[in-house]
């Protein structure tokens, strides 16, 4: 699998949509958020910044009759684990696994939250490139020059060497 991320960068393949939650709302609010969304996990953000992480099963462990009063910052992952939107995704593959988490928070490199990266983030886009029988890189060259071609999400690629543009 990591040769077919090889080339990918996590911007490419991240959510961009995410859903944040402050430390001073209440476990029962982040609980039901991440029903109701479909969530593994939170970022929790104050003023904007990165504070922490919140998962499904953090907020479920809490007891059913403690969750209203017991707040998001209480039982939050304080070390939160981010990648960046350039990393490669083999590489935040190889974090992700390493540490045995399923989510990580992407940021910029001034901290500010950008998108989240789900281990489903990155199966799915295993599947698009194999479908897309894109799995060697090197098997995909420019029509025009031979160049090879650098794999990506996108069905567009230019090519480095002459700047051919094609759909793949």
């Amino acid at each position: 699998m990591s040769s077919v991320l090889a080339n990918i960068t996590v911007a490419e393949v991240m959510s961009i949509v995410v859903y944040s939650i402050s430390p001073e709302k209440t476990v029962a609010e982040a609980y039901g958020l991440l029903r109701g969304k479909h969530l593994g996990g939170l970022p929790v953000l104050e003023n904007g910044n990165l504070v922490g992480i919140i998962t499904h099963n953090d907020a479920k462990g809490v007891d059913f009759n403690k969750r209203l009063k017991t707040k998001v910052k209480d039982i939050m992952t304080k070390k939160v684990v981010t990648v960046l939107p350039d990393e490669k995704v083999s590489t935040a593959l190889e974090k992700m696994t390493k540490l045995r988490i399923m989510r990580v928070p992407v940021v910029s490199s001034t901290g500010a939250l950008v998108g989240f990266l789900a281990l489903s983030d990155i199966e799915r886009a295993v599947k698009t490139l194999r479908n897309r029988k894109l799995d060697a890189p090197q098997a995909i060259k420019c029509p025009i020059c031979g160049g090879s071609l650098a794999v990506t999400i996108s069905r567009t690629v230019t090519c480095e060497h002459c700047g051919h543009v094609l759909s793949v």
